[in-house]
């Protein structure tokens, strides 16, 4: 669940205990534009998405990296910047699709 506890500027880093090396994905392992797509809708669906403060390009049909909060590189999403915007519910376990993700 997202908290009210929690301070809503804090910038939350997904730990890595490998190499960075060693961290990149075989490109057969690479996730498909669909996963992401996926991944995404299940935050949206598992935090209220419609009732979220800003919600731009969210479940349309548009790259998700031109979602509002979403940052890619390449085509991969690697930052969700979504703080103060009326997150409520449990993060969906989806989220791990998102391989190249880096910053939450």
């Amino acid at each position: 669940m997202v908290s009210s506890d929690v301070p809503s500027d804090i910038l939350f880093n997904i730990p890595s205990d490998v190499p960075s090396s060693s961290m990149k994905p075989s490109t057969s392992l690479l996730p498909t534009a669909g996963l992401q797509h996926e991944a995404l809708v299940a935050l949206y669906e598992s935090t209220n998405g419609g009732s979220w403060s800003t919600k731009t390009n969210w479940l349309t049909s548009t790259s998700v990296c031109s979602w509002y909060g979403v940052t890619c590189s390449g085509d991969f999403v690697v930052q969700l910047r979504l703080r103060n915007n009326n997150l409520q519910g449990t993060i969906s376990t989806e989220i791990g699709d998102l391989s190249s993700l880096q910053h939450m």
